[in-house]
């Protein structure tokens, strides 16, 4: 087995004890202001509480304030948005002719009332509070439309394609539903006086439709 060399341990003891002194020089001094640090912030002077306690409150509203602003801007932003996609469907549905695409669209508490809005397409598209009163939206494709709440009085819906639409908690009063493809809509809450509809009107699976004469009109064998 080899051993080290005789100069080996002279040679540690001549480098290493300078470099031992070194770091105590250094080290003993940090520990006892580390020590007395410790004793000054568990019993800090009152002034240091004082700033203390403000700068916190200054983190805490600072942060607040910039929460709320970007919860102002987001919102502003969004309503933008509504306004603009609002403009849109407007100034489509005064064309006599041409493609209606407003699926996806975020119409959300929007007022689309009596708007010529026969063939288009509102798939995947948020109206809900939307008010659509008296709105002609014949044959429109609405899949999976967001129509929660919305008010549908007098809305024109024959033929409208309405497959797995929420249409909970929407008013439908008056509104005519005859040949409307209903399957798989959700209709709770839905309010159905007056509503018309026909033998051809498809409703989701096991859903009851006001019988007539009891607040509701079938058209053409109404009360």
């Amino acid at each position: 087995m080899a051993t080290a060399p005789w100069w080996w341990v002279p040679l540690i003891t001549v480098i290493g004890t300078p470099l031992l002194g070194a770091l105590l020089y250094f080290f003993v001094p940090l520990l006892r202001v580390a020590k007395r640090l410790g004793r000054w912030l568990s019993n800090p002077p009152w002034w240091v509480q004082n700033i203390f306690a403000a700068l916190l409150v200054g983190v805490i509203v600072a942060s607040v304030s910039i929460l709320w602003q970007k919860r102002i801007s987001d919102a502003s932003a969004t309503e933008a948005t509504r306004l603009e996609n609002l403009r849109f469907v407007r100034q489509l549905s005064s064309e006599s002719k041409g493609s209606r695409p407003f699926g996806g669209l975020d119409l959300q508490g929007q007022n689309l009332s009596g708007l010529d809005l026969k063939g288009a397409d509102f798939s995947g598209a948020d109206l809900q509070h939307a008010a659509l009163v008296h709105s002609d939206l014949a044959s429109t494709p609405t899949h999976v439309t967001d129509l929660r709440v919305a008010d549908l009085t007098g809305a024109d819906l024959i033929l409208a394609t309405l497959t797995g639409a929420h249409l909970d908690g929407a008013d439908l009063t008056r509104a005519t539903l005859i040949g409307a493809y209903l399957k798989r809509a959700h209709l709770d809450g839905v309010h159905l006086k007056g509503v018309y509809y026909d033998d051809k009107t498809e409703w989701p699976e096991g859903f009851k439709p006001p019988p007539c004469g009891q607040d509701v009109c079938v058209l053409g064998r109404g009360p």
